[in-house]
């Protein structure tokens, strides 16, 4: 009888899984990239490693700033996908744009990263456009040092390429990054810090001469983080007290004006958090954050500066009951946001209030139910937002997913240029000009189902995944740029913002996975997504998605200190709408459209000294490929990068 309920089960309207169950473990929606994958795909920065993950979609201008999309449930200009850094929030969203490189963390002090690509509610978040969670390392008993260096360079510069193939604009070196960290641990405590500093040269000809026509520096972005980190174990309980501080001066682009703005940004983050257990079956979570955004001025020829600062204070705290057939999650968020800019807002507060409960249920030993619902209030409105998800273990090893999710959003959580605009703030060069509204501005609403097919076997695994998306009621903005070449600048025509949009979207993909040997593995993933009925405006931007992208990689690690990677990747081409007259007015220097582009990368690592040094070489870029991610873009050539990883662990015990 069981057989034919459970299917039925399926199709039932739903809401979440509960990312601690062990069935949950092996979720397709959920992916874990460790810090062993990092380092064999060769990741240089935080956005590399996202980059790791088939299911989110990156673009970037500059190599650095990475826009971001997770299982297409957002477009990339809307950049509201969720970040923890142990399980604490940052607040580093400022106008639909993260700068992953402000996270006060070096790469190898990472010890995993968690990829949610389906929504849920997580630990007082609703991941409705995924979620990012960075685990680091936690400190070693006695008195331990490591240190990272990094440095690129394309293949382009002059010297033995400057008269072949190869050849291209010079770039004295990319992504120059070195870092330090100190650790001490004791048996119920531990202390953590460390600083990072890091540089990014941009020389190439699609961005250099438009930077050059602001900028007073000499085009190099330059990043610099510390942090500091306390814990301790206290009775019954775990704690945790984080202070991390970055700053960096960038080109942050800004699409009402369609240019890079030199712009000194900084952020500041202090917070609590730990887990209380009690009698075993229940325990608490807790977290409370202070944070601190700004872009503040850099000095540049027309004086365009931002003055703009967002104060953040947010708390949750959590309790969840386990019975030897289901958990029973609980918890109360709340979220208040203050716009600091140099003229005062009318309306600068955003305060949030959440409450939600997951119920988690076996119906056996192989199959689960979940649902999550929570209620999202602010002095406007309240909100729900909910999702249900089963998952069946058919037979040993083969597993059915489903997940159904429904939520509705509140204009103000998403931290756009407008949302503050409504509340009084006023970019001097983005208006009165540069912006029209069609309709009311509204509070939108999506709608998502996910249903996949997984295997795996102790040599081979498979997965087969099919998405749907409808985005209700939506707000879009959509505006022309036009391109001065006397100038080397873009300028908008009127930023048009629409309310009521709608577009339905599909998706398909399938990952297979194949370890030949206990040394040899590949895997190769196909992915198809195509935009449906909808506005058409919608229809228009959306097609900055690749129809089709197919990414074959290869792991051969003969001895466990030595590892050769590979990945080829080709993406079908996208057309951006906004771009539509660049190509004749730039003579061919930019386009609207991203031609296809079948790229080659490959890594070479290894272990030294007992495992105290690692060291990598990566290229990038190979076959020396039209490497661009956003039709504005750097191009980014045949390159080549090194790594060097210093671990002086539990030097005194």
């Amino acid at each position: 009888m069981k057989k034919f309920i459970y299917p039925l089960l399926f199709i039932f309207p739903a809401f979440s899984v509960a990312q601690d169950s062990t069935l949950d473990a092996q979720s397709s929606f959920r992916q874990v990239i460790t810090e062993e994958m990092i380092k064999d795909g060769g990741a240089f920065t935080l956005a590399d490693i996202i980059a790791l993950s088939d299911k989110w979609n990156l673009t970037t201008i500059d190599g650095v700033t990475a826009y971001l999309s997770s299982s297409y449930l957002s477009l990339n200009k809307n950049q509201n996908y969720t970040v923890l850094l142990d399980g604490q929030p940052l607040n580093l969203n400022i106008f639909d744009s993260y700068n992953l490189t402000m996270i006060p963390v070096a790469l190898n002090q990472i010890d995993y990263v968690e990829l949610i690509n389906m929504p849920q509610i997580y630990f007082g978040n609703f991941t409705g456009r995924g979620l990012i969670h960075i685990h680091t390392k936690k400190a070693e008993k006695g008195f331990s040092v490591q240190g990272m260096h990094s440095v690129g360079n394309e293949t382009g510069d002059p010297g033995p390429y400057k008269f072949t193939e190869y050849s291209s604009p010079n770039v004295d070196k990319i992504n120059y990054i070195l870092s330090l960290s100190i650790d001490a641990a004791g048996a119920n405590w531990y202390l953590k810090g460390g600083t990072t500093y890091s540089d990014n040269f941009l020389t190439d000809p699609s961005i250099k001469f438009r930077i050059a026509n602001l900028s007073t520096s000499f085009n190099k972005e330059r990043y610099s983080t510390y942090y500091g980190k306390f814990g301790f174990n206290f009775l019954e309980s775990k704690n945790e007290i984080f202070y991390g501080s970055s700053s960096g001066y960038d080109y942050f682009f800004f699409a009402p004006h369609g240019n890079e703005i030199p712009v000194n940004r900084i952020y500041r983050h202090a917070g609590l958090s730990g887990s209380i257990n009690k009698r075993g079956n229940l325990s608490l979570r807790y977290s409370a954050v202070y944070s601190l955004n700004s872009l503040k001025e850099w000095e540049n020829k027309k004086n365009i500066d931002f003055d703009f600062t967002t104060e953040n204070y947010s708390a949750t705290i959590e309790g969840k009951l386990t019975g030897s057939r289901f958990n029973l999650i609980a918890g109360l968020s709340y979220d208040y946001t203050k716009g600091k800019p140099f003229e005062p807002l009318i309306n600068p507060d955003l305060i949030y209030k959440k409450i939600y409960g997951e119920f988690s249920y076996r119906l056996s030993d192989n199959f689960m139910q979940s649902l999550g619902i929570m209620a999202l209030g602010s002095s406007e409105i309240t909100l729900w937002k909910g999702f249900f998800a089963n998952k069946w273990e058919v037979m040993r090893g083969h597993f059915i997913e489903s997940n159904f999710a429904y939520f509705q959003n509140l204009f103000s959580e998403y931290d756009s240029y407008w949302n503050w605009y409504f509340r009084g703030y006023n970019f001097s060069e983005a208006q009165p000009r540069f912006y029209q509204f069609f309709g009311e501005i509204n509070n939108g609403s999506t709608f998502t189902a996910d249903v996949s097919y997984s295997f795996k076997s102790e040599r081979f695994k498979a997965a087969i995944q099919g998405s749907w998306r409808s985005f209700i009621n939506q707000n879009i903005e959509w505006q022309l740029y036009l391109y001065r070449i006397y100038e080397s600048t873009f300028y908008s025509s009127p930023v048009n913002i629409f309310s009521e949009a709608g577009l339905d979207v599909s998706a398909f993909n399938i990952e297979l996975e194949h370890h030949i040997t206990s040394t040899l593995s590949h895997k190769i993933f196909y992915s198809f997504q195509k935009d449906l009925e909808g506005s058409s405006l919608f229809k228009e931007l959306w097609k900055m998605y690749p129809a089709h992208t197919i990414t074959y990689s290869v792991l051969f690690k003969p001895v466990p200190t030595f590892t050769l990677w590979g990945r080829l990747r080709y993406t079908s081409p996208s057309k951006w709408f906004s771009y539509k007259y660049v190509s004749s007015q730039s003579g061919g220097l930019y386009n609207k459209e991203i031609e296809s582009g079948l790229l080659l990368d490959l890594s070479a690592s290894k272990w030294f000294w007992n495992k105290r040094i690692w060291g990598s070489i990566i290229f990038r870029n190979i076959f020396n490929q039209n490497e661009k991610y956003h039709p504005i873009g750097a191009r980014f050539d045949l390159r080549f990068y090194l790594q060097v990883h210093l671990y002086l662990n539990s030097i005194f015990i």
